[in-house]
């Protein structure tokens, strides 16, 4: 992705389908209350007999956009929780991100909850 000033940055994501959507419907936002722009929306499609999960990632500084790369693992399962696992990597160094959903709505996490969900050895901030 390039910025109109000349900015790059990438984006990786597991989907075997992405394309660029025109329909205005779908492009326009409000920056800010009372101004309606027109942005850039991405479409990530995939088809299967089952639930399924999309794994995207956006760096957030250009350090990362070298060689990046997205690959989703074996995922975890318990009773209660299934947890979607992904690694993410670039030219300096390799992330892995663990999403959890919960398999009954009304399940809650375990006292421990938040627990770190980013495995890097890189610095970064994740919120």
């Amino acid at each position: 992705m390039r910025h109109a000033s000349g900015r790059r940055l990438a984006l990786a994501t597991t989907a075997p389908a992405l394309e660029i959507v025109d329909d205005p419907a779908l492009t326009t936002y409000a920056p800010v209350y009372g101004r309606i722009e027109h942005g850039t929306t991405l479409r990530a499609t995939r088809s299967g007999g089952g639930p399924f999960v999309l794994g995207t990632f956006i760096p957030a500084i250009g350090a990362f956009t070298e060689s990046l790369a997205i690959a989703e693992l074996e995922p975890d399962a318990d009773d209660d929780w299934f947890t979607s696992r992904f690694s993410v990597s670039t030219a300096r160094g390799e992330l892995t991100f663990d999403i959890a959903f919960p398999r009954d709505p009304e399940a809650q996490p375990p006292t421990s909850w938040p627990r770190p969900c980013i495995a890097e050895l890189v610095q970064s901030c994740a919120e």
